[in-house]
C-alpha cells in the first residue's frame, strides 16, 4: 500500500467499522457484517502488517474449524509473567509448557483424535491466529486479554468447588483469564481471513459471526443491569435465531470489543 491507501484503510476502520461495532455494543443486539465491513477490516489488518492470506491449510484448519484456545498467562501477584500452552502430545500431568515467543511450536502441540472420525485433527485456534500475528504478538494479545478482562473484574466460565470450613462444598468463578476475549480475537482474524468474491462467503461469515455473537451475548447478559435488561438483549437475539448461551461458552466484556480489534490492527 502506498501512503494514500495506508491513511484510508485507517480511517476505514475508525470512521466506518468501529462506531458499527459501538452502536451494536450500545443497542445491546447481535452483530451484522456486510462484505464492505470485512473488507475495510480486511485492509486495516493488511495495514498492520498481518499474515491474512493463510495458503497452510494446517493454520486455516486451526482458525476455521478448530474450537479450543488451550493457553493461559501464568500469573504472579496477579500480573502475567509468562504464557503457558497446552501441548496434547506430552504424557498426562506434563502437557502445559512455557511459551517460546520466538518460535512457533510444533504441529503435535494442537492436534488430538477426533473420537467420531477416528482421524487425527487440529482443534486448537492458537496455531492459526500465531501464523497471522506472530508467535511475539501473540504473546502480547493474550496478555491483553487478561488484563483487559480482569481490569472489568469479568469471572472465568468455569465454576471451582472450594471446600471451607465445617465442610461445605461452595462453587465460585475462577479468576479469569480472558478466554472469552482471546476467542473473540480468533473470531476476528477469522472473519478477516474470508475472501468476500468466494461463493463461500455468506455462509463462512455466517458461521463465524454465529460464534462471536455467541461469546457477545453472554458477555451483554453477564454485564446487564438487572433482570429486565437481561429479558431485553434476550428478546434482541432470540430474534435472530440464538438461543441463550451455554454454561461453557467463553464471553467478554463488550464494552472491550473495539478495544480488542484496534490491538489488532497495530494499536495499544
Amino acid at each position: 500500500m502506498n501512503e494514500a491507501e495506508q491513511n484510508l484503510a485507517i480511517e476505514g476502520l475508525e470512521i466506518s467499522f468501529l462506531p458499527k461495532i459501538e452502536l451494536f455494543i450500545k443497542d445491546r443486539s447481535p452483530i451484522e457484517l456486510e462484505r464492505q465491513d470485512i473488507d475495510i477490516l480486511k485492509s486495516a489488518l493488511l495495514e498492520a502488517g498481518l499474515n491474512l492470506d493463510l495458503r497452510e491449510a494446517e493454520a486455516r484448519e486451526s482458525l476455521i474449524k478448530g474450537t479450543q484456545l488451550r493457553v493461559k498467562p501464568q500469573l504472579a501477584d496477579g500480573e502475567p509473567v509468562a504464557t503457558l500452552i497446552y501441548d496434547r502430545s506430552a504424557p498426562e500431568g506434563q502437557e502445559w509448557k512455557e511459551f517460546d515467543e520466538d518460535q512457533l511450536p510444533p504441529l503435535e502441540f494442537f492436534k488430538a483424535i477426533n473420537p467420531d472420525t477416528g482421524q487425527e485433527e487440529i482443534e486448537d485456534r492458537s496455531y492459526g491466529v500465531m501464523r497471522i500475528l506472530s508467535p511475539l504478538r501473540f504473546e502480547e494479545l493474550l496478555a491483553m486479554c487478561y488484563e483487559w478482562a480482569a481490569e472489568k473484574e469479568f469471572p472465568g466460565r468455569i465454576k471451582v468447588k472450594k471446600e471451607v470450613e465445617g465442610k461445605k462444598i461452595v462453587e465460585k468463578p475462577e479468576e479469569t483469564r480472558g478466554r472469552g476475549l482471546q476467542q473473540a480475537a480468533a473470531d476476528i482474524l477469522a472473519i478477516a481471513t474470508l475472501d468476500s468474491e468466494s461463493p463461500s462467503f455468506d455462509g463462512d461469515l455466517k458461521e463465524l459471526l454465529d460464534r462471536l455473537n455467541k461469546r457477545f451475548y453472554k458477555g451483554l447478559r453477564k454485564s446487564a443491569s438487572g433482570e429486565e435488561q437481561k429479558a431485553a438483549i434476550d428478546a434482541k437475539f432470540s430474534q435472530k435465531g440464538f438461543e441463550k448461551p451455554s454454561k461453557l461458552t467463553a464471553s467478554f466484556p463488550p464494552n472491550v470489543l473495539p478495544k480488542l480489534i484496534r490491538f489488532l490492527a497495530g494499536g495499544e
